[in-house]
Order: structure tokens, then sequence, then C-alpha cells
């Protein structure tokens, strides 16, 4: 009897504590090739999404709504020791240490759901959208755009918010331009 009652006794603790432990953050490594927005859409409160430095990611991501109000990061897995600190500005000298993002059109590279919070965007590179010649005249479009600013964001409960956008280094088109480099039609960014 001794035997049962202390495995009982095990299995009840493991059970109660089980259901008390937080969760752990997951942190994901997206390799050069990988599916970038598939990693985006499986992130979770709290979880780090790391980018492989000097890959260029091509494509319009999204960033999603999620549950939750911790941050969700989107980073480059550089080692924090080679990269400026906190407060300081990033300059072109990092742009090896950095993933890249690039649209392959003049819609922007990173974007949001509507409603989509709490998301940091860290140490990353943003290249030039490519232009697009619409009605003879050529569009380079935004290169983030947080929010969309125009009649979709009619209630508050669609504007992204909680939004970080940290020591990124975004990049226009040296020949032709860019219209923007963030649209930030975002609340509490």
């Amino acid at each position: 009897h001794r035997g049962r009652s202390v495995a009982t006794a095990l299995v009840a603790a493991v059970l109660t504590f089980g259901f008390w432990m937080p969760l752990e953050a997951a942190t994901t490594l997206v390799p050069a090739g990988g599916d970038l927005q598939a990693a985006l859409n499986a992130a979770a409160a709290g979880d780090t999404i790391l980018l492989e430095p000097g890959a260029t990611y091509v494509g319009n991501f999204v960033l999603p709504v999620h549950e939750g109000w911790t941050h969700i990061t989107l980073r480059s897995a550089t080692d924090d020791a080679l990269l400026p600190r906190y407060g300081t500005r990033i300059s072109p000298e990092y742009s090896p240490l950095l993933a890249r993002l690039k649209s392959p059109s003049d819609a922007p590279a990173l974007s949001t759901a509507p409603g989509a919070a709490f998301w940091t965007v860290m140490l990353l590179q943003f290249e030039p959208n490519t232009p697009t010649l619409n009605g003879g005249i050529i569009s380079t479009g935004d290169i983030i755009a947080l929010g969309n600013g125009g009649s979709a964001q009619s209630s508050l409960d669609v504007v992204p918010h909680d939004i970080v956008i940290d020591r990124v280094y975004v990049r226009g088109d040296p020949v032709v331009g860019q219209k923007r480099g963030i649209a930030l039609n975002s609340a509490l960014t």
C-alpha cells in the first residue's frame, strides 16, 4: 500500500504543479529560405523568432493578431554583443550581421493585420521595395506599413498597437527613391 500511496501522491503533485507552471516562451530559428510567414502565424505571446544573419527573406510578411499581452520578438539571430546596445542608433556597418526583409513588389515587406498588437521588430535590415510601373509612374510604396491609415481603420479595435521598431536599418532605393520607410498608422508604437 505504501508504494501505491507514494505513486498516487507523486502523480497528484505532477498534475497539480504541472497546471500551475507558466508556459515557457519558444525561440524559433527561421533559416534562409524558410517560411517566415508560417513562423509569424505560429508564434505565441513571449516567443522569439530569429532570422539567419545575412539571409534575405523575400515576401510581403504580415504581423498577425495573437493572444496575450506579451510581445513576440522578430529579430536577427546575431549575438547581442556584436550589435549596437539598446538606445544606440544602428548604422550601415552592422549590415552583414543583420537578416534582411525585402518586398518582391511595391507592397510593404512588413505590414500588420488589422488589430495586430504586441510585436517587437528589432535588429533587422529592410531592403528597398521592388519598383513597379503603374500607368507610366514608378511606384515604390512603403517598406514597413503599421496599419493602413485608410477607411479600413474606422474603429479602434482594428488599429494595430503596442508595436516596437528597434534598431532597424531601412534602406530606400538609391535611384528611384522610396515613398516611405515606415508608415506609422498604429497606436503606441
